[in-house]
C-alpha cells in the first residue's frame, strides 16, 4: 500500500454465543482508538481497523481475536507492507 493511504482490515468470527468483544493488536501489543488507528464494530461476527494515513512505522503484523462469555478465539493475522 501506498504511503499515507489509510488500511483497513476486517475480523470475522464464528462462535456461540456470539463475540462480545474484540481485540485488535499490532506485532502482538494490543492496540486502541487512537489518532493513528479506528476500531469499530461491524456487527457482532465482525469488527474493522482501519490504520489512519499509513506510514512506515504502521508496517507490521496485524491480528484480532473474538472474545465471548466462554473464552476467547484464536488470534487471526495478517501483514501490512507500507511502499515510502
Amino acid at each position: 500500500m501506498a504511503e499515507g493511504s489509510d488500511a483497513e482490515f476486517y475480523c470475522r468470527t464464528e462462535a456461540f454465543p456470539l463475540a462480545t468483544k474484540y481485540r485488535w493488536f499490532k506485532d502482538g501489543s494490543r492496540i486502541y482508538n487512537s489518532e493513528h488507528y479506528d476500531i469499530k464494530e461491524v456487527s457482532h461476527e465482525e469488527s474493522g481497523l482501519t490504520v489512519k494515513q499509513a506510514n512506515k512505522g504502521s508496517a507490521g503484523q496485524y491480528s484480532c481475536d473474538g472474545e465471548n462469555d466462554v473464552a476467547i478465539g484464536g488470534r487471526k493475522s495478517t501483514f501490512l507492507r507500507v511502499k515510502c
